[in-house]
C-alpha cells in the first residue's frame, strides 16, 4: 500500500498540472459551469427586475410631493410617481415569473424518476422572492394609482356650494348651570389622599 502521501494543491497547482497532462490549453482558467438555458433566462429575468426595481425607487424618490425635484411643475411629478409606480410593478413580474419558473423545474425534476442529476427542494428563500415580487406589484400599482395631475383651472368644473349656518346666526342657546352639590374644585368635600 506505499504510495505517495495526499496533499492539498492550490488552485495554480491543479491548473500547472492539467495543463501539464495536455488536458487544457496554456493560458485558460477553467471551464465555467454549464447551466442548463432556463436557468440563464432565470437569472436574465432576475438581473432585469432589480435594474427595473432600482429605476422605479429613483422614479418613486422624485415624483414623491415632500421631494424639491421638478417641485414648479405638479404635472410632470405625478408622471415621473407613475412610470415609478409601473417600473415597480414590471420588475415583480419579472422576479414572480422568474421565481415560479425555477419552482417549477425544481419540482418537475423532482418528481421525475428517471432525472439523476441532483434534486432540489423548494425553499424559503423562493417563498421570501414571491412575497417581495407580491409587494413590489402591489405597492407599484398603489403608487401607480396615487399619482393624479392636476388640472388646469379653465378645464375645471366648479361644484355649486351652499355656506352652512353660521354661529350668529344659530338660536341663542344659556350654558347649563352647575348642580349645587358639585363643585369644580373637589378637594374640599373630599381629602387630598382619596383615591378611587
Amino acid at each position: 500500500m506505499g504510495g505517495r502521501p495526499l496533499k492539498r494543491m492550490t488552485s495554480n497547482e491543479k491548473k500547472n498540472d492539467t495543463r501539464r497532462m495536455g488536458m487544457m490549453p496554456k493560458g485558460k482558467g477553467m471551464p465555467p459551469p454549464v447551466a442548463g438555458a432556463y436557468l440563464q433566462a432565470s437569472r436574465a429575468l432576475m438581473i432585469t427586475a432589480l435594474v427595473l426595481g432600482f429605476f422605479g425607487i429613483l422614479c418613486g424618490l422624485v415624483g414623491m410631493q415632500c421631494t424639491k425635484v421638478a417641485e414648479e411643475n405638479p404635472n410632470v411629478k405625478a408622471k415621473i410617481a407613475a412610470v415609478g409606480g409601473c417600473l415597480f410593478v414590471l420588475a415583480g413580474i419579472c422576479g414572480m415569473v422568474t421565481l415560479s419558473w425555477y419552482a417549477f423545474n425544481i419540482t418537475r425534476d423532482f418528481f421525475n424518476p428517471l432525472f439523476a442529476g441532483t434534486k432540489y427542494e423548494i425553499g424559503p428563500a423562493l417563498y421570501l422572492g414571491w412575497s417581495a415580487s407580491l409587494l413590489a406589484i402591489i405597492g407599484g400599482g398603489f403608487l401607480f394609482s396615487s399619482c393624479k395631475t392636476h388640472s388646469s383651472p379653465e378645464k375645471s368644473y366648479s361644484y355649486p356650494y351652499k355656506a352652512t349656518k353660521s354661529a350668529m346666526s344659530a338660536p341663542n342657546v344659556t350654558p347649563a348651570r352647575p348642580r349645587i352639590d358639585s363643585n369644580a374644585s373637589s378637594v374640599g368635600k373630599y381629602g387630598k389622599n382619596a383615591y378611587v
